[in-house]
């Protein structure tokens, strides 16, 4: 870690008056690799695992430019080594949390980062590129307190890696910015736009439909610039289609046929494309305006996927380009995020997805180890959902934007479809059960 003075970095870059006078930006820059040894967090974010790093208020900016990996001896020389441990990589996330609420973090799924740019091997160490300038951006870590500041990243399935690691790491650009500029962050409003990624994975073995047609529920929770498709028969791919479905009616949104895909589509590699709602934008666009043409699937009930092939396929990956935003008030010192991300990422069985209504599923992890809590209902009574009051007695799940209450059975039915309010339409991120009841402590007291 380096100990120059902010003081004196800034005085290596040229003098105050001269930039005042050609108003050029006085901002130094620097590198820096936080590992999870040096770096290591053990905390309750994702859980007791060692590849936990934490990097606290080491600048003004921080931009997190390779994920790096310190291989163990012989790995990099043998060829057959190297490349399972790429294919293993494959399999993972990162998960990166940003100093707030504990449900501010953004997963990086490795498979598409490294479709995006190949690795690059340099003595002993494994270099990615995070692409996080493409689906983030900056990190203003000066805009939030001591308090909050702390970024996280934790790579999973860690423990199937640590065969061929030493250790994991972060390469980050450092920014250190002059006065004006640091309390301009520090105070004021901010609204950073970014790219959220949210996918899913389908395995279709021994699955045959009718002309190799294929039909994916997609609900997704945002506005969407187009979709990353990665499967092993891509270059078999001849339709693909977007459908709106309402009981007795279906509406086609986009059509591209075998020519537009070839024409419109962007070829990642021999086994992904992009496939844009518009295509004069660029997934690599962060801007406001690069989502002119996209679809708010949150608002949709039942949107559908549908692809093509000339051949039967055996498996389909789906990655969504979605929109959120990461907002900090005036004088405030922390950022939320606009819409907590609570999609639950990972494989799909095609043909249960196909013959089923229950498409998304929690795995038991969010409602099962939240034990319920006794509070008595006081407005909002009656389930949205239902229509009907809330008893004394029953189970009910409340929204944290809205306020409104709703049956225990029939949230966790709606937000396996959807994981947002019905009411309110915000991303669902309470989870905590509720007896509608007075609680022990006030009979106690009566």
């Amino acid at each position: 870690m380096s100990t120059r003075s902010r003081g004196s970095l800034m005085s290596l870059v040229a003098t105050n008056h001269f930039n005042t006078e050609i108003k050029l930006r006085n901002v130094a820059y620097e590198y820096d690799t936080f590992d999870n040894i040096n770096n290591s967090f053990h905390g309750p974010l994702f859980g007791e695992d060692t590849s936990q790093i934490k990097i606290t208020y080491v600048a003004d900016i921080l931009v997190p430019e390779y994920f790096e990996f310190t291989m163990k001896n012989g790995v990099m020389n043998n060829n057959s080594s190297r490349a399972e441990f790429i294919t293993e990589l494959k399999k993972s996330t990162i998960k990166f949390y940003l100093g707030g609420s504990y449900g501010n973090y953004i997963n990086f799924p490795l498979n598409l980062i490294i479709n995006l740019n190949e690795p690059t091997y340099c003595d002993n160490k494994i270099y990615i590129k995070t692409c996080f300038n493409l689906f983030f951006g900056d990190l203003p870590l000066i805009a939030m307190t001591s308090e909050y500041h702390l970024l996280c990243f934790s790579l999973n399935n860690y423990n199937n890696l640590s065969q061929f690691i030493e250790k994991f790491g972060v390469l980050c650009e450092l920014h250190y910015l002059d006065t004006e500029e640091r309390r301009a962050l520090a105070f004021n409003k901010l609204n950073i736009l970014y790219q959220e990624l949210s996918w899913i994975e389908f395995k279709m073995t021994n699955i045959r439909t009718n002309n190799n047609k294929y039909k994916f529920n997609i609900n997704f929770e945002s506005v969407s610039k187009g979709f990353f498709i990665e499967s092993d028969g891509i270059n078999n791919l001849t339709e693909i289609a977007i459908h709106f479905e309402v009981p007795g009616n279906s509406q086609e949104r986009i059509f591209l046929n075998k020519f537009l895909i070839q024409q419109k589509c962007v070829k990642i590699s021999e086994n992904m494309i992009y496939f844009p709602f518009n295509s004069r934008k660029s997934y690599t666009e962060t801007s406001v305006e690069s989502f002119e043409g996209g679809t708010n699937f949150s608002r949709i009930d039942d949107p559908k996927l549908l692809l093509t092939f000339s051949e039967p396929i055996n498996n389909i990956k789906i990655y969504n380009v979605g929109s959120n935003l990461l907002m900090k008030k005036q004088d405030d010192r922390y950022f939320h995020m606009f819409r907590t991300t609570s999609f639950n990422n990972g494989l799909r069985d095609y043909e249960s997805q196909r013959n089923s209504d229950a498409y998304y599923y929690w795995g038991g992890s969010k409602f099962n180890y939240i034990d319920p809590i006794i509070k008595q209902i006081g407005e909002n009574i009656t389930c949205a959902i239902t229509c009907e009051d809330i008893g004394v007695g029953a189970k009910y799940l409340s929204c944290h934007q809205c306020n409104n209450n709703f049956s225990e059975v029939e949230i966790k039915k709606w937000i396996e479809k959807k994981k947002t309010c019905p009411t309110c339409r915000v991303g669902w991120d309470n989870f905590q059960i509720y007896i509608n009841g007075e609680a022990k402590s006030d009979k106690k007291n009566e």
